[in-house]
């Protein structure tokens, strides 16, 4: 019973922070003077560069479908956010709950981070979380 309870409301928490993460790149989506948009263009045209794989994806797609450069890192961020937060829903559904693990879920520095500081939403960073999160599902 305890984990049908908790399960649910892990859908419901992170539903919640999908939307809050969704409303917030939305926003830095409109601004015309935020950084995190143009570090997700830095690709290879220019030459070989350590962190160009996504730019230079990010720039083949918006090839393909009928949209900006802009509105292509918005949904790549969209959709990198939804396989965050799945993934995280994945894992922690089936591990054993303990008040640890509630406190580490509701701790500003886990799940809540990238609302509660914004410039941190939108970084590539969570492609790591993603990656991590794989091997977590995949190992448990």
């Amino acid at each position: 019973m305890i984990d049908k309870k908790f399960n649910l409301y892990l859908k419901i928490y992170l539903f919640c922070l999908f939307f809050f993460a969704t409303f917030f790149l939305f926003q830095k989506y409109n601004s015309i003077s935020t950084w995190t948009i143009s570090e997700w263009l830095i690709n290879y045209q220019g030459g070989f560069t350590r962190r160009g794989f996504i730019g230079e994806l990010v720039f083949h797609i918006s090839k393909f479908i009928p949209t900006t450069l802009r509105e292509t890192i918005l949904i790549l961020q969209l959709f990198s956010y939804i396989a965050y937060y799945y993934l995280i829903y994945k894992f922690l559904k089936n591990i054993n709950k303990n008040l640890i693990i509630i406190f580490a879920l509701l701790s500003p520095l886990f799940l809540i981070y990238p609302i509660a500081e914004v410039e941190v939403l939108g970084r590539k960073e969570i492609f790591i979380f993603i990656s991590f999160l794989i091997i977590a599902n995949i190992f448990t």
